[in-house]
């Protein structure tokens, strides 16, 4: 799911980033909205739980036909939305005790005239990770995915002004999380959260021959 300002999209979740699609970002703040409702959990920094992020998120997964995460998911989904020489997303979910992996690759579709978002243009992969889906969990799981804060939340954290986001979207039957991190491989080495997303895109790219396409 990235953050735009000069397109009506951010993500980024991507940004749904995500979401994650160049253009000038703006640092919000690290506030975040932690709503119990309905027996769900969610932990939402406020820049996406903005009235306008939710219009265009929807219309994004919409168009993308994919269902929001945020009223929860029967068993446990994590969405990578990121870069790779195009904008990318990985859907890994896990019911009882049965894995899958898809990985997306996305271009948005905008109207010439008006600028405004029209359609997605998608292919979707079934995947295994080269590893096997229990040892690349507990990659992910040994790199914090789960619990890892929005870049927001870190002191002195500074973006560019034409930046992308890296966006982590995260569902159970009991809870929402969704964080982000901008332009994490140019921050890597002052923060070790920045360096554990590149170690996770890393990852993926590795499992699913990404750097081969």
């Amino acid at each position: 799911m990235k953050k735009k300002l000069t397109k009506t999209f951010s993500i980024a979740l991507v940004s749904l980033a995500i979401m994650l699609f160049s253009c000038n970002d703006v640092k919000q703040d690290g506030k975040k909205a932690d709503v119990t409702k309905d027996s769900i959990t969610r932990d939402i920094p406020a820049y996406y739980s903005s009235a306008d992020y939710q219009k265009m998120s929807q219309k994004q997964l919409a168009l993308m036909g994919l269902g929001s995460l945020q009223n929860g998911y029967p068993g446990q989904q994590i969405r990578v939305w990121f870069k790779e020489k195009g904008d990318w997303l990985l859907i890994l979910s896990r019911k009882d005790s049965s894995w899958h992996a898809a990985l997306w690759n996305y271009t948005f579709n905008y109207d010439p005239v008006t600028d405004t978002l029209v359609s997605i243009s998608k292919n979707e992969k079934d995947m295994v990770p080269k590893m096997g889906f229990q040892k690349f969990s507990d990659s992910l799981l040994a790199l914090k995915i789960f619990t890892l804060p929005d870049y927001n939340s870190l002191p002195n954290y500074s973006m560019g002004t034409d930046s992308y986001s890296t966006v982590v979207e995260i569902g159970t039957p009991t809870s929402y999380r969704i964080y982000s991190y901008a332009d994490p491989a140019f921050h890597q080495k002052e923060f070790w959260q920045a360096k554990n997303i590149v170690l996770i895109e890393q990852l993926i790219k590795d499992q699913f021959n990404l750097t081969a396409e």
